[in-house]
């Protein structure tokens, strides 16, 4: 496995035991739910909307779902004309295109194939136990909270780079089945590397860096054929050095190198 600054794994065992084992509990509900169609859970199917309907959507949220938690399907904002499969987002030849892109094009080009779960209490549980495992931290900002589904969920070859610096980037990620899902990302050497997930947590943190100020951008993407559970936060005031404590050697069984390249 590959070791560098910007990217690990962390240990579970350093995050509330209690909050992680609940939360497993619930994802796992849901996920059964989801695949029995069971209603566990309110499901807004947005296939279709205009963007009249979406706007009166929010417009009524609050008076007809409160703070219950629901999963929205094929948000707009998500959807986009989709003319391959969406394993073709995740390969060789969509990262080679995208690799010839400015930043802005890679923004517009990116092609996502997910949910969002909405007013869900993981949110504030698993920043609650970020604030107690790592005190140093100045504040946390949600950077989304998916589900990926199981028929090719995926979020396509992306950076997320930012003109400065960007913060660390922690996400916990829960998988109801082993190796049904993956992060997969390009190291510094040009290689590829696929992550797998384990079943139960999976919590990796990054750095997406800034070819102008760290002088490296990460690539990445995600694939899934299960309902994977992810959450993901920005947390500034804290360097991802500083986390090293909080790795953990991942099983070389659950990662690999690809035999194609970036560069």
């Amino acid at each position: 496995m590959e070791k560098k600054f910007y990217y690990m794994h962390l240990d579970e065992s350093y995050f509330d035991p209690s909050i992680l084992e609940k939360m497993g509990k619930c994802f796992e509900s849901i996920h059964i739910g989801l695949l029995k169609g069971d209603g566990l859970i309110r499901v807004v199917d947005m296939d279709g909307w205009s963007r009249e309907e979406l706007k009166h959507f929010n417009q009524g949220i609050k008076q007809t779902k409160g703070e219950f938690p629901y999963i929205i399907k094929n948000a707009l904002d998500n959807k986009q004309a989709n003319l391959r499969p969406y394993s073709w987002y995740i390969g060789e030849d969509y990262l080679k295109s995208a690799l010839a892109m400015s930043s802005g094009e890679v923004k517009l080009s990116n092609h996502n194939y997910l949910y969002h779960l909405v007013h869900h209490e993981a949110l504030p549980l698993i920043e609650s136990t970020l604030y107690k495992a790592i005190p140093e931290i100045k504040s946390i900002e949600n950077s989304g909270s998916f589900i990926y589904p199981p028929d090719e969920g995926m979020m396509s070859w992306h950076t997320n780079e930012a003109a400065s610096s960007a913060p660390v980037r922690v996400y916990f990620v829960y998988a109801p089945e082993d190796r049904k899902s993956y992060f997969r990302y390009i190291g510094v050497d040009g290689r590829v590397y696929t992550s797998w997930d384990k079943k139960g947590w999976n919590i990796r943190t990054f750095h997406c860096g800034s070819l102008q100020v760290d002088g490296y951008r990460l690539w990445h993407c995600v694939m899934s054929n299960t309902h994977r559970f992810s959450f993901g936060f920005r947390l500034t005031g804290i360097s991802i050095d500083q986390l090293s404590f909080m790795a953990k050697e991942f099983d070389s069984g659950y990662m690999n190198i690809e035999n194609w390249r970036a560069w």
